[in-house]
């Protein structure tokens, strides 16, 4: 359920970066390890909910009695270790009012860093924990400790807007501590405490100045060697005082926006990447220089050997990908190919060693890589050849905005026209903003169109004055959906009223709709994408330009949680499966709509031919109907017939149905989306056929909800729509129409057709997903049974 008040902002990001890496950075092939990392999108969010899971476990169960996490010496860095502990567990789903994190919030309410050895780690993490508790919950506890790592920073010298480990007298600043540093008073910033603006421009100058010549970072500004984890900590953190600092200079459609301190890092991490070692790290150590500090010095010299700093190195990784929006460094996918190291390196007690004293610290970091890089996807923003980017942080405001108001983690990330289906499908939102016309191929459109017939949701946005791209989209919208047309979405649709009021006519949208839901979401005029950034992820729930792409998200996942990345609804067909039959199923065309989901069907086939080892063979009429396009009930199965108005067959087909019912075969009727008017028309058709013929509730103990033996899935409940009134309900209600003893069609009222997609777009008044795919599974298995 959305909230008013203020949400939990976990780590966010900020600015313009340049187009120019994201245009090449899926030109060159894919590396070796990139290659071994691409599992399945399903697999690998399973393997990380089981890492996960196995981590968290762990940590549990090294908690000291106090709550706290290390070796209970509060006066070196046990402060710091439970700070990053309960962020952890935190980020990875534990409630705050569990037993084990409220003894550690108490801990850390109780203990005073400030004068510790590591203070700057110790305060900046538990500010970052106390940003994540309920407002009542921290009270006056982040503020004071937002107002020490203010205080803390270093105001003069060549140092000026860094870090050093605070509470302590002649260590220098370093981009470790300045990163943790930075990360408290962000969290706080995030959690609603106000920061004045000089801080961050002190922030910024203090990390230009460290900036090697290979556009990379070291450990301090007069160490000229770059390396891994402290390049990621830069990324991560220019794009924070870059949002704060610089969101408006960006809004100049005739040119690329650039930021060469960003494009320079990031161009560095793409050519160094790697997740089994800290690169440029482990090369200093072994000529004999002296080792660079890292977070994890904090629990005292770790040596030479490759492999330290691995896990504080993929958090960094994780954070610079969350503000970049990049799924990719160069051809490095970098979130699959850290979590695959992880799942080889996971121990059997769920933990991770990195050679370190502590390995809950390294458990920490793993955890807050994988927990984190895995959040939902709010919008994905499309990458194309062209003009794609004019407003680069557009969508990371509108991701910021979206925290606050689900009081969730939620990301937003880049996506190339040209990725995977799987790749596309990661956010229910598809976000198109240009201010040229759409130049796609079309194969590059024939992929835009699976992703909408998979569930998806297109949104546009025509930036500038003139209408080139807004002309575009409808032309596009006609080519993939000739029979569908654009038209201004009313005053109540959810786009206006789903939660955030927006006022109608000032951000007019245009749709394109198959009926049961929006396809495509034209923002025509307004040039919200400029707004958007502008505005920089301010939340007010009222008044705010983000109001009706928010709604817009809360339709298209019916308000539901969220599924993490990499959770996917739609099935591929595995072809190493071998087939044990094909069975045929006719589709029954008309003009009232007859195809509204055609991806529902292949989904079908798909699940079909992978768990019942049975080939779908559909078929409908054609456009010249010969007597071999119509149903034979030697042939076909079942005879399906959808719609989202009323149904008025031709006499033609009206005969041919009958010859098919009377030769043995069945008619089933639903409504899609659960369309009244569609469902009111099919018992008079019925009857029209069959004068004489009885409708009533199917029996719950007839085969279709038994399976057995025909194969199937038990059905024993069924479960409905979340935004409809048969939500309580768990008996199926599909009817029979009987002519004395013969079943000669099954009608459903409630949409199936959406269901079969698997997509949970509000609206629908019908089954579930699951439900409809059992339901329509057991009915087309059942039927092929008596045809054998």
């Amino acid at each position: 359920m959305i909230g008013h008040k203020t949400g939990i902002i976990l780590l966010a990001c900020v600015v313009a970066t340049s187009s120019a890496i994201a245009q090449t950075s899926r030109e060159a092939p894919l590396s070796p390890e990139a290659e071994r990392a691409q599992i399945s999108r399903s697999d690998l969010s399973r393997r990380v909910s089981f890492a996960i899971s196995k981590g968290v476990k762990y940590l549990l169960s090294r908690q000291n009695t106090d709550g706290s996490w290390g070796q209970g010496d509060p006066s070196d860095n046990e402060g710091g270790n439970t700070a990053l502990v309960t962020l952890a567990l935190l980020s990875s789903g534990e409630s705050h009012q569990s037993p084990a994190l409220t003894k550690a919030i108490r801990y850390l309410k109780r203990i005073h860093p400030e004068n510790v050895r590591h203070a700057t780690y110790s305060i900046a993490l538990r500010a970052c924990v106390y940003s994540m508790l309920p407002e009542a919950l921290r009270k006056e506890e982040l503020k004071a400790d937002l107002r020490w790592l203010q205080h803390d920073m270093i105001e003069n010298g060549d140092r000026r807007g860094m870090y050093s480990y605070g509470g302590m007298v002649g260590f220098g600043g370093d981009y470790s501590n300045s990163q943790y540093g930075v990360l408290g008073v962000w969290y706080a910033a995030q959690a609603g405490l106000e920061v004045p603006i000089d801080y961050w421009k002190k922030v910024e100058d203090g990390w230009l100045i460290g900036r090697n010549d290979d556009g990379g970072w070291g450990y301090t500004p007069d160490r000229k060697m770059s390396y891994g984890s402290m390049t990621a900590a830069a990324i991560a953190t220019l794009f924070i005082t870059n949002d704060y600092l610089h969101i408006k200079e960006t809004n100049n459609l005739n040119q690329t926006s650039s930021n060469k301190p960003l494009d320079g890092a990031l161009e560095w991490l793409a050519n160094n990447f790697a997740v089994d070692r800290n690169p440029g790290h482990e090369d200093n150590g072994r000529r004999g220089r002296p080792m660079d500090r890292d977070l994890l010095d904090l629990l005292g010299e770790m040596g030479r050997s490759p492999g330290f700093y691995i896990h504080y190195m993929l958090f960094g990784y994780e954070r610079a990908g969350e503000a970049s929006g990049y799924t990719r460094f160069g051809t490095h996918k970098w979130y699959d190919e850290g979590a695959d190291y992880l799942f080889r390196t996971q121990a059997y007690d769920g933990s991770w060693d990195g050679q370190m004293s502590h390995p809950e610290t390294d458990t920490a970091y793993s955890l807050l890589f994988l927990s984190r890089g895995r959040a939902p996807v709010v919008a994905q923003k499309l990458q194309f050849e062209g003009r794609w980017n004019n407003r680069p942080r557009d969508a990371a405001a509108f991701t910021r905005f979206m925290r606050r108001a689900t009081e969730r983690h939620v990301n937003w990330q880049i996506v190339s026209i040209d990725d995977s289906p799987a790749e596309l499908r990661e956010s229910p939102l598809l976000y198109v903003a240009s201010n040229r016309e759409l130049d796609w191929s079309d194969a590059q459109k024939a992929k835009i169109k699976a992703y909408i017939d998979q569930g998806g949701l297109l949104v546009c946005v025509n930036e500038g004055s003139t209408d080139e791209m807004a002309k575009s989209v409808i032309k596009l919208g006609e080519q993939l959906y000739p029979a569908y047309h654009f038209r201004d979405l009313p005053q109540d649709h959810p786009a206006y009223s789903a939660n955030f009021p927006a006022n109608y006519g000032m951000e007019p949208l245009k749709g394109l709709s198959n009926g049961v839901r929006e396809l495509i979401v034209l923002y025509s005029i307004g040039d919200m994408s400029w707004k958007w950034q502008s505005t920089g992820g301010a939340f007010a729930p009222r008044n705010t330009p983000y109001a009706t792409l928010a709604n817009l998200w809360l339709y298209a996942t019916d308000r539901a949680n969220p599924r993490f990345k990499g959770e996917d609804t739609w099935i591929d067909r595995n072809d190493a499966v071998a087939v044990d039959r094909t069975v045929r199923v006719f589709r029954v065309s008309h003009a009232a709509n007859w195809d509204p989901e055609p991806g529902g069907w292949q989904r079908l086939a798909n699940v079909m031919h992978n768990f019942d080892q049975v080939d779908l063979d559909l078929s409908a009429p054609k456009a010249t109907t010969q007597a071999s396009d119509l149903p034979d009930a030697k042939r076909h199965v079942l005879a399906h017939l959808t719609a989202t108005r009323s149904v008025q067959l031709t006499p033609t087909m009206k005969a041919a149905l009958k010859r098919y019912i009377d030769g043995g075969g069945m008619l089933l009727l639903d409504a899609a989306s659960g369309s009244s008017e569609a469902a009111g028309s099919f018992d008079p058709l019925v009857r029209e056929l069959y004068p004489s013929v009885v409708i009533a509730p199917l029996p719950l103990d007839h085969p279709i909800y038994r399976a057995a033996p025909f194969g199937g899935q038990q059905i024993e409940r069924v479960t409905y729509r979340r935004s409809q009134d048969l939500t309580p309900v768990t008996i199926p209600r599909l009817r029979g129409a009987m002519v004395g003893n013969k079943l000669v069609a099954i009608i459903s009222h409630e949409d199936m057709s959406g269901g079969l997609v698997a997509y949970t777009t509000a609206g629908l008044v019908g089954y579930s997903p699951n439900s409809a795919t059992d339901l329509m599974r057991n009915i087309i298995l059942w039927r092929a049974s008596a045809l054998k």
